[in-house]
């Protein structure tokens, strides 16, 4: 059984290293929007209006929860403790800063775009509008919990440990 398990966890922890790799790789492409987005804003004809400050927010938040799910992986894959109290603390910030990305969708404005056909004469009208999208919702709450069986994982861990 022992053997079983060491072989388990050289998977989890290869699948961890590649879920990391991923992860940081979309953290930069996050960190690169967000740095075009705030060397765009002075550019603007209009003056930034409180929606763009939103969407920085956004940006510099989902950054941070990427790099922060992908700092879990990396610890899982590397360190001897995979389930530390770390972990957990990791978790609860990824889904905190989702739990607060989803409340400023709230605020930022509807967008509408008009597209016009160059033979028609049918304007066609896009636009969005504000809200709480529930997918996001449902994300925050299972790496709540998943936090929480972190933590009675690292507690697990810990008696067995004192046991031996």
């Amino acid at each position: 059984m022992r053997e079983e398990i060491q072989r388990e966890y050289r998977h989890a922890k290869t699948v961890s290293q590649f879920g990391c790799t991923c992860l940081y790789l979309m953290a930069a492409l996050l960190g690169a929007l967000a740095a075009l987005t705030c060397l765009a804003l002075p550019q603007t004809p209009d003056p930034p209006g409180a929606h763009l400050g939103v969407g920085v927010i956004k940006q510099v938040t989902s950054l941070v929860a990427t790099i922060s799910l992908a700092e879990f992986l990396r610890s899982f894959g590397k360190d001897g403790r995979p389930f530390g109290r770390g972990q957990s603390v990791r978790l609860t910030v990824a889904g905190s800063l989702i739990v607060l990305s989803t409340l400023l969708d709230l605020f930022t404005p509807a967008l509408t775009w008009s597209i016009r056909l160059v033979d028609g004469s049918v304007p066609v009208n896009i636009s969005t509008q504000p809200g709480i999208d529930p997918m996001m919702v449902t994300l925050a709450v299972f790496f709540a919990c998943l936090a929480l069986v972190v933590r009675y994982g690292n507690a697990l861990k810990e008696d067995s440990d004192s046991i031996a």
